[in-house]
């Protein structure tokens, strides 16, 4: 989570994940660029971004490497809102 009002959300989604079989982590901790940088050193499939901005939440989802099931993980939760 890029807003720290959102990294119980992140690691929820990030159970989500895991309980669909997928392997996944959250960074939340130092700046948003360091948890960028630390995420892409762990050679992720996709990047998960969720943010609060102007008042309004957004997520985004980076595939590095396709996937489908990470995307369909990701747009259920997006739906879900």
């Amino acid at each position: 989570a890029e807003n720290s009002a959102l990294e119980l959300e992140a690691l929820q989604l990030v159970a989500t994940y895991r309980r669909a079989g997928i392997t996944a982590e959250a960074f939340a901790t130092g700046s948003p660029r360091k948890r960028f940088d630390r995420a892409m050193k762990s050679n992720p499939a996709a990047i998960v971004s969720l943010d609060i901005r102007d008042g309004t939440k957004h997520e985004a989802l980076k595939l590095i490497r396709s996937n489908e099931r990470i995307a369909n993980v990701f747009e259920d939760y997006v739906a879900a809102e």
